[in-house]
């Protein structure tokens, strides 16, 4: 989504790099978790306590702009959040 609509000129390789820092923690991004529940349900959770300021579009924005809550359905039911 960033590439196509966000206007960013990046490459693929610019961009396994960079996931590749996150998950190193380079040099001190947001903490993550990936845990099982006693039912077996997987849960992940990450924080975002650090300051983000993009310029897109001509405008400032940061995760409030950037971040979403999204239901995915499944025969029209809730299946997960994310």
């Amino acid at each position: 989504g960033w590439l196509k609509y966000g206007g960013f000129n990046l490459t693929r390789e610019h961009i396994l790099t960079n996931m590749g820092m996150y998950e190193m923690n380079y040099p001190a991004y947001c903490s993550g978790i990936v845990a099982a529940m006693p039912n077996g349900t997987v849960v992940h959770g990450r924080n975002m306590d650090y300051s983000l300021k993009i310029h897109m579009k001509g405008k400032i924005v940061g995760w409030p702009e950037l971040t979403v809550d999204v239901t995915f359905l499944r025969g029209g039911q809730p299946l997960m959040t994310s």
